[in-house]
């Protein structure tokens, strides 16, 4: 009783008539039941007042956050709702301009599923008690269910931690052929993000919407593109990666001496297979093509390992005895590289100077002579020391211009 009359005190005090009137209290009683009468037990019955005719339901996705994307198992999770619209052409029309909430499971609404899901075919809405808007004048209602998704999509994780992600919610009428029901998208260009809350790694670039039909039923395909925040991932992943190589570089810095070079460059390779491990983690074991981080990680990894042997070699070489001469052709391409024998040739020069300072000419001669190399003094220990400065510069080299190849087409994508 009290429902009726606030119902009839709201319509009095809305109605588009300019003048004032009254209304019966059986008289409105009888208008609303009317109106109600029509929503018993029609939840299957598609409201038209011809069977042939076809029932237009405007759509809308409302997003609302943006709950995961995981890269590893392929799936994004969104939370939002749904705007439909339609017109019920068989109810009772009403000479009220008057809006009510009218129970779901009393008035027909359109079987939605969403096509990709995870979490099963359930019908969009048909599990919740979100009550149906009705105008009983315009015979228009207005529903908006609440909806966690969890969708299917494929990660393109090529140019990780600086990649892009696009993903859909596939909306199909179930049950309904295209002349029965037809989905109508009211903005086609982009989502509603009225309520929509920033994600800490993820940005939304474009939204969209498209309409389609699959095996004769009206589908309708949310798109939206994500954009990863990467400063997380460049601080955490990928300076060390790059500073790490630099440090590894330094092994051949360490003086022979100390007995921490296999230490060292054995501690620098396993930081690189743990670090290779984390980014296998974030990445799924099944992209394709793969991410180019993996394959910079796993190159820096094979530099290191070579770094390590290298060290080996190079300890062997120093500790060679003395007695074990070192050969003719590796001592004179040493003395070839290290210019040696260019000192050798200036010494001599010093002969030319006039006879009034022969004296100290000859002098001169005598103390450069002592310093000549002859192929027959260089040491093992000298072949380790070039090798030492051969590697360090040879392998730094080779990870910057590596590192340059890698971040530069990863920097230009984003």
């Amino acid at each position: 009783m009290k429902v009726l009359s606030t119902v009839f005190t709201l319509c009095v005090l809305f109605s588009r008539v300019h003048h004032v009137f009254t209304v019966g209290y059986d008289d409105m009683k009888t208008e609303l039941a009317n109106v109600l009468d029509t929503f018993f037990d029609a939840s299957s019955l598609r409201p038209v007042t011809d069977s042939s005719n076809t029932g237009i339901v405007s759509i809308d996705w409302n997003l609302v956050s943006i709950l995961d994307f995981d890269e590893t198992n392929g799936y994004l999770e969104v939370s939002g709702y749904l705007s439909l619209e339609w017109t019920a052409e068989a109810l009772t029309a009403s000479t009220f301009d008057l809006n009510i909430m009218v129970q779901e499971t009393k008035i027909w609404r359109p079987p939605l599923v969403l096509v990709n899901s995870l979490d099963g075919t359930d019908l969009i809405g048909y599990d919740s008690s979100v009550k149906v808007r009705v105008n009983v004048m315009s015979k228009i209602c207005q529903w908006r269910p609440w909806t966690v998704a969890r969708v299917a999509c494929k990660a393109d994780v090529t140019y990780y931690p600086y990649d892009r992600q696009e993903c859909s919610l596939l909306f199909s009428v179930w049950g309904y052929n295209t002349t029965e029901v037809t989905l109508q998208i009211n903005n086609p260009n982009e989502w509603s993000t009225l309520y929509f809350e920033e994600n800490g790694e993820w940005e939304i670039v474009e939204t969209s919407s498209e309409l389609s039909t699959v095996q004769d039923s009206s589908t309708v395909d949310f798109k939206i593109k994500l954009s990863r925040r990467p400063l997380f991932y460049v601080i955490n992943i990928v300076a060390p990666i790059v500073l790490l190589g630099l440090v590894n570089v330094c092994t051949f810095y360490l003086p022979i001496e100390s007995g921490e070079r296999v230490g060292f460059s054995v501690t620098c390779f396993l930081s690189y297979v743990v670090l290779l491990n984390m980014v296998m983690s974030l990445l799924p074991s099944s992209a394709s093509p793969m991410s180019y981080l993996s394959y910079y990680t796993f190159v820096m990894m094979v530099f290191s390992a070579l770094m390590s042997i290298m060290t080996i070699v190079t300890l062997r070489i120093y500790h060679k005895s003395d007695d074990d001469g070192v050969p003719y052709c590796i001592a004179a391409f040493y003395l070839l590289l290290t210019c040696k024998i260019c000192q050798t040739g200036s010494s001599n020069r010093v002969r030319t100077i006039s006879v009034s300072s022969a004296s100290i000419s000859e002098e001169s001669v005598s103390q450069n002579s002592s310093k000549r190399i002859e192929v027959k003094d260089v040491k093992w220990k000298n072949i380790a020391d070039f090798i030492d400065a051969f590697l360090f510069f040879g392998f730094l080299i080779l990870q910057i211009f590596y590192s340059v190849a890698y971040l530069l087409p990863v920097f230009l994508s984003s």
